[in-house]
């Protein structure tokens, strides 16, 4: 399976997904909260209530042109496996950093 497959069939079962642009999307700002239909409009409404008080609008998410282009490129761009590996590579040496002074890391 590709990167892509699996994210679909993960995101296929669930109900509803919040992302940060700023890590998985690699944008400086920003984020996505989606929901799998309209039986979630009560909760989207509540949620946009508390976004146009925090981040901006919702037509654009409290982002500008640039940003929402750089989040279209990075949600393809973040499933790349090179990017995954470095990632991956990121949090593993933060682990080790952390365990090397003492701190206790949970781990899958």
């Amino acid at each position: 399976w590709s990167i892509e497959e699996i994210t679909r069939e993960s995101y296929k079962y669930a109900d509803g997904l919040a992302m940060s642009a700023k890590k998985d999307a690699m944008v400086q700002m920003g984020g996505l909260l989606c929901f799998k239909d309209e039986s979630f409009l009560d909760v989207y409404t509540e949620c946009r209530t508390l976004c146009v008080v925090q981040e901006g609008f919702p037509t654009y998410g409290g982002l500008e042109g640039g940003a929402m282009e750089r989040l279209a490129v990075g949600l393809y761009d973040g499933m790349r496996q090179d990017w995954l590996a470095y990632r991956i590579n990121q949090v593993e040496y933060l682990v080790n950093g952390l365990e090397s002074i003492g701190v206790v890391c949970q781990q899958a």
